[in-house]
């Protein structure tokens, strides 16, 4: 995976100079829109793979510092390190090098990684980020040019590129480009992978190929993680299930919501064994296909495995996840959220029956010591739901009345916790000559026009002209929702 961009938001505010500078607009959107295409151009590879997924032709294997992505730049005489949010740091011991080394230069603009260098490095650059007295712990190290003097950079070959920046920054205790090899062959990869991570010496690979794309080759990441929730699909198998972590406090910190590795004979098993530990929560979870999640007691543990982990979204907002609280009486309810990380690629791998729930097993220290996360509980006050609209119908069966509805609502909390969808619609159907009267569904969208569609469906289906509407009709009939 590509570098962390940006440490800010999830570090503080702070800067080591004191008051936190931003970068200008122009320079802001030229970093984020080559943030993205990198983004775009890695490509994860496990490893072992790496004859099968890289292919032959000009390539640079690099050794994947554990940095943050930021960029190091030089205009109007000045020289500053500018993350993709537009954090800004100059006046540092690195920067004041970079001046020295570009004193000929009008304009210069780099891609690298911002690092500490040692064990625990990604720990150490949290701590150089947010204390003044730290900062001259920081190492730049350049991957990609996009601006010099003179000439457009990023029209040059890769190899070209890579050579004006270690003729600029080579032999530097605080600039030099990450240490690489050239080649033409993949089994180079898997040569440089045992001589560089599997000896420990660095945290992966970066494969940079003369075809445009990047490859990255790391350790798989295993954890234990407690099951909380699942999701399930008729008939009764389980569709997904939701795992967490465990704070020392005794709190369960949501991780992810998953299916990836689940047999089907484990589907079918694992349903009646995690019903009957259905336990009551204030706090509502859908899986990724919207449907809602049975709470569970924390009692089954699993052993998962994914390619890396990340404290930013896609679209570079800090990673945040509910923590809940657990009362074996009362189950299930919201602390608030939490800076976290999300998984990349997770499967799981098997139950792990020799584990328990308890912290000394699936405590959060698991991730925490991979990647920083500031342990800061937001409280979880979360904005009220609209009801867009309710309608009810009503027919007489056999001298009873029966009743069907329907009440569309939008929660307003997405923005504030991806985790809630950002639209519900409950449908009811009391019927009391059944020998189950009360029948009810819940189903969430993304979208009006999502929402539309589900209730438009359930209105073919269920309501026609023997029901009688109670109260007036929405007065647009193609929005039935909203």
């Amino acid at each position: 995976m590509m570098p962390s961009p940006g440490a800010e938001s999830s570090h503080g505010p702070s800067s080591p100079q004191g008051d936190e500078l931003h970068a200008e607009r122009p320079l802001l959107a030229r970093v984020r829109s080559y943030t993205r295409r990198l983004q775009q151009r890695f490509r994860l590879v496990v490893p072992g793979r790496e004859l099968r997924d890289i292919p032959r032709g000009r390539m640079w294997i690099a050794r994947k510092l554990d940095g943050e992505l930021w960029f190091l730049r030089k205009h109007k005489g000045q020289v500053a390190l500018i993350s993709p949010s537009g954090r800004q740091l100059g006046g540092i011991p690195l920067t004041d090098e970079a001046a020295t080394r570009l004193a000929d230069h009008e304009r210069f603009l780099a891609a690298g990684e911002l690092y500490v260098p040692g064990h625990g490095a990604r720990h150490e650059l949290v701590q150089a980020l947010s204390d003044p007295r730290a900062t001259d712990r920081l190492c730049f190290a350049p991957f990609d040019l996009l601006e010099d003097d003179p000439g457009t950079p990023q029209q040059d070959d890769y190899g070209v590129r890579r050579q004006r920046l270690l003729a600029l920054f080579g032999g530097s205790a605080l600039l030099s480009p990450p240490e690489s090899i050239e080649s033409q062959q993949p089994g180079d990869v898997t040569t440089q992978y045992a001589r560089w991570v599997e000896t420990g010496a660095s945290r992966g690979l970066v494969v940079w190929h003369s075809l445009g794309l990047c490859y990255t080759l790391k350790r798989i990441v295993t954890l234990d993680a407690c099951v909380v929730a699942f999701s399930e699909t008729i008939p009764a198998e389980v569709c997904a299930v939701t795992v967490a972590l465990r704070h020392g406090d005794g709190r369960f910190q949501i991780l992810a919501t998953l299916s990836t590795g689940l047999l089907e004979s484990e589907r079918s098993g694992w349903h009646p064994r995690l019903a009957a530990l259905q336990v009551e929560s204030s706090y509502r979870l859908a899986d990724h296909q919207g449907r809602l999640c049975r709470w569970v007691r924390p009692e089954l543990v699993l052993e998962l495995k994914c390619l890396d982990l990340s404290s930013r979204e896609d679209d570079d907002r800090p990673v945040r996840r509910m923590a809940v609280d657990y009362d074996a009486e009362h189950g299930y309810s919201p602390a608030g959220l939490v800076p976290f990380v999300k998984l990349i690629h997770p499967v799981i791998v098997r139950t792990r029956n020799d584990k328990s729930p308890a912290t000394a097993d699936v405590g959060v220290e698991q991730v925490a010591r991979i990647v920083p996360f500031a342990n800061e509980l937001r409280p979880a006050r979360l904005q009220a739901s609209e009801t867009l609209s309710r309608r009810v119908w009503t027919r007489t069966i056999d001298g009873r009345r029966a009743v069907r509805k329907y009440v569309a609502l939008a929660t307003h909390k997405h923005a504030a916790d991806p985790s809630h969808p950002p639209f519900v619609v409950h449908f009811s159907d009391f019927s009391p000559g059944r020998k189950t009267p009360l029948k009810t569904s819940l189903r969430v969208a993304s979208s009006p026009g999502r929402l539309n569609a589900l209730i438009a469906k359930w209105l073919q289906s269920n309501i026609n002209q023997h029901w009688q509407e109670v109260g007036p009709a929405p007065s647009s009939a193609k929005e039935p929702g909203v």
